[in-house]
């Protein structure tokens, strides 16, 4: 499966669709992991499943998503109740409490990923 994966956008919407409508046609799913700063029915964050992140404000946004798929069980967060900015741990023992094999998420305004114990970040 093939994921478009944004997050931290920060109130962009334009470039949210472009990167969507760019990409609409190679991937299976699009994921925002939070700080979108739009409201869930924002027309450009409407092809993503999204997470709330700090500076989403509503409670429209759930905190975290796990998503069934054919390939496994994924973990969406944002990371900011994880201390993704300091180490992984505490998001790897969320992950294994949900069984997920895969985890996305923000935060950290750095790209990066990880393959540790069987499970993708």
């Amino acid at each position: 499966m093939r994921f478009l994966v944004v997050s931290d956008s920060h109130g962009l919407t334009e470039e949210l669709s472009i990167i969507f409508n760019r990409h609409e046609q190679e991937i299976d799913d699009a994921y925002h992991c939070g700080d979108s700063q739009l409201a869930l029915v924002d027309e450009h964050l409407l092809p993503y499943h999204t997470v709330r992140g700090n500076c989403d404000f509503g409670g429209d946004l759930p905190l975290e998503r796990i998503e069934e798929t054919a390939e496994g069980t994924i973990l969406i967060v944002h990371g900011h109740h994880h201390d993704v900015k300091y180490d992984l741990n505490r998001l790897r023992y969320r992950a294994e409490e949900v069984g997920a094999n895969v985890v996305l998420f923000g935060h950290s305004h750095v790209a990066g990923a990880l393959i540790e114990d069987g499970c993708s970040t």
